[in-house]
């Protein structure tokens, strides 16, 4: 009876957002995800735990009104990216007994202007009009649209990666390894750069000079570029990834060969890549398969 009594006397332990976050960041949920996914999830819930100062208040107490205000301070892009990593922590918290609730199941958070957009064959001549062969800028871009890779992979590629006309690529993401032939623009491209075939591909200009490029600097630079060539802010990095599957699918490719190129794990990943391919080059393959000679020949 005494030991009853002072269980309802003893106040109960209330984690607080420090502590949440300390368990997280040792968890095998945090140690699973990919190495390019770690930093931005450590960063972005640090500095908003420490901008917000819930560090030493309970977790238990956050409400659904407050997190939206939160949220409503920042840009849309701001607020989107930060949503998705407090909405992580809060069902860490939640699997954990910390909270009985998840406030961000009914919060609306999306990002600007939903997906990236797929380059169009138009923008990518601009871009290679602009940036010719021998230049960083003209090798980055044919890397990006003949292998389809996400930039933190394209940043990783070595000229020691390259054999017998082939580029061998790990993917960071997915951990999926990838052997993947040279397209003829790519190796024109490999082929008019000077200097020594050792290093990174696409190597930095400032000190360190040759060295690797991290993914955000990468995508920095490759922005500043796609100014440079006129191009409007739709047009980004990853479009190209999805300007490459586009391009597969157009040409008959399955969504299994497209798979084979890209390294999507799953088909219906695929198919929102493809949305893009031309419907009326693709009904004219579909059709010319049961037609004659004369629509064939439109192919």
């Amino acid at each position: 009876m005494f030991s009853f009594l002072k269980s309802l006397l003893t106040p109960r332990h209330r984690p607080t957002w420090d502590e949440v976050l300390a368990e997280y960041l040792q968890s095998s949920d945090f140690r699973d995800l990919s190495p390019e996914s770690k930093k931005p999830y450590r960063r972005v819930l640090v500095r908003w735990i420490e901008s917000e100062q819930l560090g030493a208040q309970p977790v238990e107490a956050l409400t659904r009104r407050e997190l939206e205000g939160m949220l409503s301070r920042r840009s849309q892009g701001a607020a989107h990216f930060l949503f998705k990593r407090v909405r992580v922590l809060l069902r860490f918290a939640k699997a954990r007994g910390y909270r009985s609730d998840d406030p961000t199941t009914d919060i609306k958070c999306k990002p600007i202007g939903g997906e990236h957009a797929t380059w169009t064959d138009e923008e990518i001549e601009q871009y290679r009009e602009r940036w010719r062969l021998g230049t960083r800028e003209r090798l980055a871009f044919e890397l990006a649209l003949c292998t389809s890779q996400r930039r933190t992979d394209l940043a990783a590629m070595r000229w020691d990666h390259i054999s017998k006309g082939r580029l061998a690529v790990r993917q960071s993401k997915t951990g999926v390894s990838l052997s993947l032939p040279i397209h003829p623009d790519l190796q024109a491209a490999l082929a008019a750069m000077r200097g020594k075939r050792e290093g990174p591909l696409i190597a930095r200009k400032a000190r360190p000079v040759g060295g690797q490029l991290t993914p955000e600097s990468l995508g920095t630079l490759f922005a500043e570029w796609i100014k440079e060539a006129g191009l409007g802010d739709h047009c980004v990095l990853h479009g190209l990834r999805k300007a490459c599957c586009r391009r597969l699918a157009e040409m008959g490719c399955s969504e299994k060969e497209i798979a084979s190129v890209s390294g999507h794990k799953t088909l219906a990943e695929v198919a929102r890549y493809t949305r893009a391919a031309s419907q009326e080059r693709l009904s004219t393959q579909a059709l010319a398969r049961i037609a004659g000679p004369e629509l064939r020949s439109r192919v």
